[in-house]
């Protein structure tokens, strides 16, 4: 029993650590509003700024933690907001 408690603490920060490495991995496949690439809001957008450019999202979520993160989703992207700025966009990824 002894050895449970290590033994998970390890699997569980090699985990996240992955997902957070996968993520990131995700997010550099997509260049960031290049000709090649799909435009979005870019870091530091106003929340009226990222309407008045792309539109309604089509769904949006409720705050969340401190300082609070909101997301805002549309048809190609997600859009990742703390407080009214843009902290983050990311591109979907298509199913092949």
């Amino acid at each position: 029993m002894k050895l449970f408690f290590p033994v998970f603490i390890l699997l569980t920060c090699t985990t996240q650590t992955y997902a957070q490495v996968k993520l990131a991995d995700v997010i550099q496949q997509q260049p960031a509003n290049a000709l090649t690439g799909t435009l979005r809001p870019t870091t530091g957008m106003s929340g009226e700024t990222v309407i008045d450019n792309f539109g309604i999202p089509e769904s949006t979520s409720s705050s969340i933690g401190e300082p609070p993160i909101t997301h805002w989703n549309y048809p190609d992207f997600t859009v990742y907001f703390e407080y009214d700025r843009v902290i983050w966009s990311v591109v979907h990824q298509v199913a092949k």
